[in-house]
């Protein structure tokens, strides 16, 4: 009996050893590396790309036996180290994009540097190219009063008080030139500030003279050499005159009696038809003083502003180009 049952538990044995003869060894490899996977994605968490994978080793059970051994193990060897790799992945992406930020918040600021300084700097462009042209108006505004008394002036009752007026903005305007300047020396570079200094502070005689509008001895003597020691000495000078001028057209004009001053040294012309006073008002465009003021206006004054404007426009190209070549 006993005999018996040993003889049917090794019948069965041999049954089930034959089953498993039975399955092909393909099969059983595959069904090896997907408990080999499994283990291994367990250990690095990776279960979804564990599927994934087995899928594919689904796919490739048709393929010769040598590649898909192959396969299968370069596929193991990623498993593995895929969790590292993602990790090197999501390092170096975020410090891309950390650098990528950074650049556009350079940017940022920096533009906002740039204009800002151009915001500042704006009163003084205004003001530097203004004063040419509101000079040469000073002084036209007071030719014509004197020319005719009864002409308006920017559509005004009193062309007179236009004149005294336009003294006191052209003065005021000489020196926001001279305050903006101080507030934006910070800003400028060193290139105008020398300019600047050169024509306000020095010898502006150099600008006049490269254009060949006078000569060197000429510039020096001008003005008893107000010019030669800087603009803004000869602008002082030049607003003195215009003062003078309308004290004149004032006290010719207030009375007919008056005698005309330094005639001796004044080419005086008589105009016929004309009154003794008439006559007294004409000649102050005569005067040394009237000369004087032509001469700076349309000389001086013109070439230097336009000397300082120019070299502004350039300083601001150059810093505006030189920031884009940082961005």
């Amino acid at each position: 009996m006993c005999i018996r049952d040993r003889f049917r538990v090794n019948k069965t044995r041999e049954e089930v050893l034959s089953l498993f003869l039975d399955i092909p060894e393909k099969t059983v490899k595959i069904l090896y590396t997907k408990c080999e996977n499994f283990i291994s994605n367990l250990q690095v968490g990776e279960d979804d790309d564990m599927v994934s994978e087995l899928d594919e080793s689904m796919e490739k059970q048709n393929e010769p036996e040598e590649q898909l051994e192959f396969t299968l193990r370069r596929k193991r060897k990623r498993f593995k180290n895929s969790g590292k790799s993602q990790r090197k992945f999501f390092v170096k992406f975020i410090i891309g994009a950390i650098i990528v930020e950074g650049y556009f918040i350079f940017n940022f600021f920096q533009s906002k540097y740039m204009l800002d300084d151009m915001n500042v700097l704006i009163k003084e462009i205004n003001s530097t190219s203004l004063a040419e042209s509101f000079s040469a108006f000073v002084n036209s505004v007071q030719r014509q009063i004197i020319l005719d008394q009864k002409f308006k002036i920017t559509n005004s009752d009193s062309s007179i008080n236009v004149a005294v007026n336009n003294i006191k903005v052209l003065y005021d305007l000489d020196s926001e030139i001279h305050q903006e300047h101080s507030i934006n020396v910070k800003i400028h570079n060193d290139e105008y500030k020398e300019k600047f200094n050169s024509i306000m502070m020095m010898n502006p005689c150099f600008v006049m003279i490269d254009k060949g509008l006078v000569n060197e001895n000429d510039c020096k003597a001008f003005a008893d050499g107000a010019v030669f020691q800087g603009m803004a000495v000869a602008l002082t000078r030049h607003f003195e005159n215009l003062r003078y001028l309308l004290t004149l057209f004032y006290k010719y004009s207030g009375d007919p009696t008056v005698l005309f001053e330094n005639k001796n040294t004044t080419t005086y012309k008589q105009i016929p038809d004309k009154t003794e006073q008439e006559n007294n008002i004409l000649n102050i465009l005569n005067t040394a003083q009237a000369q004087e003021i032509d001469t700076m206006q349309t000389i001086y004054v013109k070439e230097a502003f336009r000397y300082l404007t120019d070299n502004f426009m350039i300083g601001l190209e150059n810093q505006y180009a030189s920031n884009e070549a940082q961005r």
